[in-house]
């Protein structure tokens, strides 16, 4: 996915809000997939899933799972889950 974020797109790697035909184990890309999603995947509060928004509005994409993590104030639990599941797939290049 780092080495290609072409073929991760194209594939729809961490996106269960699209139509696929290839099992990414349940992965979910932070920044692609609607906040709603997100949310219930992580088993995330309202307000965490507010400021989840809220950063995805100011910010735009983010870097790193440990950036959702941090910025988010994500909950142990679900940031453990987050690690494992979660991912940034990278911009590509113009």
């Amino acid at each position: 996915m780092q080495k290609d974020p072409a073929s991760a797109r194209e594939l729809g790697i961490g996106r269960p809000d699209r139509p696929r035909q290839y099992d990414d184990g349940g992965l979910i890309d932070l920044n692609a997939v609607p906040v709603e999603i997100i949310a219930a995947e992580f088993d995330l509060s309202k307000p965490t899933t507010d400021a989840l928004r809220n950063i995805r509005d100011q910010i735009g994409r983010l870097d790193s799972v440990d950036e959702f993590i941090n910025f988010a104030d994500v909950p142990s639990m679900s940031a453990q889950l987050m690690q494992e599941r979660g991912l940034v797939i990278p911009e590509l290049p113009r």
